[in-house]
């Protein structure tokens, strides 16, 4: 198991839907070479769910990696465990799929991802 840890900051701020707004464009971030991409990785974000029931997908690298069923008032900051193998050294893309039934408004914001790194440097 390695021992330290560096993270990337994947999007600062709000990324809001409603009625007339898409949010299941991919967002590119990247990975240090130093990454260790064989083992697990943590995704963190925060999510408001205004309206709903509303079932989101969450794609790293066209790979589902969560999925969650949030009702209406729904308000968290979620961390989930990304399985090795998925993130790649590089260039890497996320994608909140929804779907969603009656919807008023939803949010993402600060999400992050946290990874091992192979040395100290």
């Amino acid at each position: 198991m390695q021992g330290a840890c560096d993270y990337t900051i994947i999007h600062q701020g709000k990324l809001q839907t409603g009625p007339s707004q898409a949010l299941d464009n991919a967002i590119a971030f990247t990975i240090g070479s130093n990454a260790v991409v064989d083992v697990h990785s943590l995704l963190t974000f925060t999510i408001g769910v205004d309206g709903g029931p509303v079932d989101i997908t969450i794609m790293v690298n066209e790979s589902a990696v969560a999925h969650y069923h949030l009702n209406d008032g729904y308000f968290s900051t979620l961390v989930k465990v990304i399985a090795g193998g998925v993130l790649q050294h590089g260039t890497n893309h996320i994608r909140f799929k929804l779907a969603a039934q009656n919807v008023t408004s939803l949010f993402i914001e600060d999400v992050a991802l946290w990874w091992f790194k192979s040395n100290l440097e």
